[in-house]
C-alpha cells in the first residue's frame, strides 16, 4: 500500500501531509486488529462452537469494519483532491491510477469483512433464538409472586433459556426461592408454573427453574442512585458492543451501550441491574454505560462527540431517576462510579477516568438549566403501527431515544402513555435516504456526523441504501 500511494499530498482536518503519513495510524489500528483476529479465528477451528470466541470475533471484525471504514473515508477525500491535483500536473496518472487501486482493494476488504461479520451476527442470534422464545412464556411467570422482578429486555440478552443445568428441579427452584424472596403461596404458584412450562415447552421443568432464577437475578433489589462509568477498550459502534454481552457464557452486560459511532442500544432495562462493575452491592444501585473508544491504549481516548454523548445520558438517567445533584468524590459515595474500585482493573481508562469530574459538572449545568429534577414516572414510551393495534407493538421504553430507534428499525412510530404519537415529527427513514442518494446530506463522516447531530440514526439510513 505504502508504494501506491507514495508522493500523494493532501489536505485532512486542515493539516496538509502526506497521504502515507495521514493513514499510518488507521493502518496500524487495522493491522493489530486484523492479528487479534488471526489468532481467535486459529482457536475455533480448534472449537467452533466455543461461545467466548465467537463473541471475541465479532467485537473485532466490528472493530476492524469501522476502522476499515474510516481509512476508505480518507482515500475516498483523498481521491477528490488527487483529480484536481492531477488536472494541474501535481500529481501523475500512475500516481492516480496507484490510488484508485487502494481504494478497489480498501471496498474490497470491506465487502469480505461485512460478510464475516453478517456469518458471526446470524451465530449469535441463533445463540439467543431460546431466549427470545422465552420472553414471551416469561410474561406468564411475572403475575405469578410480585416478590418477583418483572421479565425485560434483560432476558433476551442474557439468553437464559440458553443455559443449560444438570441440577434437579428442586435444586432450581430453592435457588428460585432464595435469589426472589418468594416465599408461601408465592413460591407454590411460581412452582407449578415451572412445572407447567416443563409440560407445555419443549424445556425441562428444571430448565424452566434455572430461568426463573436468572430471572430474579436480573432484578434490583435497591433504588437508582449511582452510575457507572465503563470503557469497551476498543473502538466499536454501538450495535456490535451490545452484540458482545448477547452469549450468556459472557456472564456480563451493561445498561448501556454507547458506541464509537455515538449509537446508544439499550442493553438491560433500566429496572434491572445489569451485571458490570463486579460489585453486586454497586449493580443494584447503578445505571451502568458501556463506553466504545476512539483509540486504542495506553490512554484509551473517546472522541468529544461520543463525550458530549455520555453526559446526555447520564443527564437524562439523572433526571428520569431524580438524581441532583450527580457528585463525583473520587471514592464508592458518590453518584458516578468506577470499575477500577471494585475490581482490579484499568477502567475506565486513564482519559475516561480524568473526565469524571468534567462529566459531573456538565451534568449539573444541565439539570439546573431544565429547572427541576423529575421524578421517575411509570410512563413508557411504546413503539407500534397504531395506538389501537397492541399486537404491533415491539417495544415499550422509558428512554424516548431507544424508542425512537426501535421505531426506524422497524419502520413503526412511538408513542406516549396517553396514546398521542411523539416520533417520527420530522422525516421518515426513507425520507432520509432518498436525500442522502440526492447528496443533501454530504459524504462519509460528514454524512454520519450531520444525521447524528441532527438526531437520526445513520446506520439505520445506511441500511437502506444498501438494500436499494
Amino acid at each position: 500500500m505504502a508504494n501506491r500511494i507514495k508522493g500523494i499530498t493532501v489536505e485532512i482536518g486542515g493539516d496538509t501531509t502526506k497521504l502515507q503519513t495521514a493513514l499510518k495510524q488507521v493502518n496500524t489500528e487495522i493491522k493489530h486488529t486484523q492479528s487479534e483476529l488471526r489468532d481467535v479465528n486459529k482457536l475455533l477451528k480448534l472449537d467452533p462452537g466455543n461461545t467466548e470466541l465467537i463473541s471475541q470475533k465479532h467485537k473485532l471484525l466490528g472493530q476492524t469494519l469501522e476502522e476499515t471504514k474510516n481509512k476508505l473515508t480518507s482515500l475516498k477525500e483523498a481521491q477528490k483532491q488527487a483529480e484536481q491535483a492531477l488536472a494541474e500536473g501535481k500529481i501523475s496518472q500512475e500516481q492516480y491510477d496507484a490510488l484508485k487501486r487502494e481504494i478497489i482493494e480498501t471496498e474490497q476488504a470491506l465487502k469480505s469483512l461485512e460478510r464475516q461479520g453478517a456469518t458471526t451476527n446470524q451465530t449469535l442470534q441463533n445463540m439467543a433464538i431460546t431466549g427470545e422464545k422465552w420472553q414471551n412464556t416469561g410474561q406468564n411467570i411475572e403475575n405469578v409472586g410480585r416478590k418477583m422482578m418483572p421479565v425485560s429486555l434483560a432476558v433476551a440478552g442474557l439468553g437464559v433459556a440458553a443455559v443449560k443445568t444438570a441440577s434437579d428441579f428442586d435444586s432450581g427452584m430453592s435457588k428460585v426461592k432464595a435469589v426472589s424472596g418468594a416465599t408461601g403461596s408465592d413460591f407454590d404458584a411460581l412452582r407449578e408454573k415451572a412445572r407447567e412450562m416443563g409440560a407445555k415447552t419443549k424445556f425441562s421443568a428444571s430448565e424452566a427453574a434455572e430461568a426463573m432464577n436468572y430471572m430474579a437475578m436480573a432484578g434490583r433489589n435497591q433504588k437508582i442512585t449511582k452510575i457507572a462509568i465503563q470503557h469497551a477498550a476498543g473502538v466499536i459502534n454501538g450495535r456490535n458492543l451490545a452484540g458482545v454481552f448477547v452469549p450468556s457464557s459472557r456472564r456480563a452486560s451493561a445498561n448501556y451501550n454507547l458506541g464509537s459511532d455515538g449509537v446508544i442500544v439499550l442493553g438491560v432495562d433500566e429496572s434491572n441491574r445489569a451485571w458490570t462493575t463486579s460489585s453486586g452491592w454497586c449493580d443494584n444501585q447503578a445505571v451502568t454505560i458501556e463506553v466504545g473508544n476512539s483509540t486504542r491504549g495506553p490512554q484509551w481516548l473517546v472522541s468529544d462527540y461520543v463525550l458530549n454523548r455520555l453526559i446526555d445520558l447520564v443527564t437524562d438517567i439523572c433526571r428520569r431517576n431524580g438524581i441532583y445533584p450527580c457528585t463525583y468524590t473520587g471514592g464508592k459515595d458518590g453518584v458516578l462510579q468506577k470499575h477500577e474500585w471494585y475490581k482490579s482493573t484499568n477502567c475506565p481508562g486513564p482519559y475516561l477516568g480524568s473526565k469524571f469530574p468534567y462529566i459531573a459538572t456538565e451534568v449539573n449545568k444541565r439539570l439546573r438549566g431544565n429547572n427541576t429534577v423529575s421524578k421517575p414516572t411509570g410512563g413508557l414510551y411504546r413503539v407500534r403501527k397504531s395506538w389501537s393495534d397492541v399486537n404491533s407493538q415491539k417495544g415499550a421504553f422509558k428512554n424516548l431515544e431507544n424508542a425512537k430507534r426501535c421505531a426506524d428499525r422497524f419502520r413503526l412510530k412511538v408513542f406516549d402513555a396517553n396514546g398521542k404519537i411523539v416520533y417520527p415529527v420530522g422525516k421518515t427513514i426513507d425520507e432520509l435516504a432518498r436525500e442522502v442518494i440526492s447528496g443533501k446530506w454530504g459524504n462519509g463522516e460528514e454524512r454520519k456526523r450531520r444525521l447524528t447531530q441532527a438526531g437520526y440514526d445513520y446506520w439505520e439510513v445506511q441500511k437502506i441504501l444498501t438494500n436499494k
